[in-house]
C-alpha cells in the first residue's frame, strides 16, 4: 500500500506473546511497533553481582501498534497472524492513531533519537503549543528553543512570562 493510505492502529494480542507477534508481523511484511520502556536498575547497597545495565520491558502488555491501510484485505492479513486477538476501535471500526502521537510515544518511552529529531523538527521557534503532561498541563506557550529531547517554552504563569523546560513528549501542536 502507498504511504499516505497507511495509518497506525492498536491491536490486542495474547498476553506474553507480544514478541512472537512482532516477529510474525515482520515475517508477513506488516509494519509493527512493540512499545518498550527502559527500566533503570535499582541500587541495593552491598549487592555484588548486580547489573548496572538498564533493562527493557513491554510498556503495555497485551497491546502493540501496526501500520496498515484501513482495507478489508489488510485487516484479514493482520487477523491471520497467530496470537492477534482484535483491533481497538469504536462501533466495530478501527480507530487510527496519528503519526504525531506515535512519535510522541516513542520519544517518551524509548528516548529514540530519530523520533526525537522528527518531533523536534515539527516545532518551529515562535510557534504556539499546548502542554499536555506534567505540572503545567493545560497551559499554552510559545516555543523559545528546542533540541532532540527537550523544548523550552515561554509560558505566562501568574501574569508573568516564564521559560519552562519540558520533554518533547509533554508538548503538542496547537492551542
Amino acid at each position: 500500500m502507498s504511504e499516505p493510505d497507511r495509518q497506525w492502529y492498536v491491536i490486542r494480542v495474547d498476553y506474553r506473546q507480544e514478541k512472537v507477534v512482532e516477529n510474525l508481523l515482520h515475517d508477513a511484511r506488516i509494519e509493527g511497533w512493540l512499545p518498550m520502556q527502559k527500566i533503570e536498575p535499582k541500587r541495593r547497597g552491598g549487592r555484588k553481582h548486580q547489573s548496572d545495565q538498564p533493562t527493557f520491558q513491554i510498556a503495555w502488555p497485551g497491546y502493540m501498534f501496526v501500520r496498515v491501510a484501513n482495507r478489508a484485505h489488510a485487516w484479514l492479513g493482520v487477523a491471520g497472524v497467530k496470537h492477534v486477538r482484535s483491533v481497538l476501535g469504536y462501533n466495530e471500526r478501527p480507530v487510527p492513531v496519528s503519526d504525531d502521537e506515535i512519535i510522541r510515544l516513542r520519544c517518551l518511552l524509548e528516548k529514540d533519537p530519530d523520533a526525537g529529531k522528527a518531533q523536534a523538527l515539527a516545532f518551529k521557534l515562535g510557534q504556539k503549543v499546548r502542554i499536555v503532561d506534567g505540572p503545567f498541563a493545560s497551559y499554552s506557550g510559545t516555543v523559545d528553543s528546542v533540541d532532540e529531547f527537550r523544548v523550552w517554552l515561554e509560558v505566562a504563569i501568574f501574569g508573568r512570562s516564564t521559560i519552562v523546560e519540558l520533554d518533547l513528549a509533554q508538548v503538542a501542536k496547537g492551542r
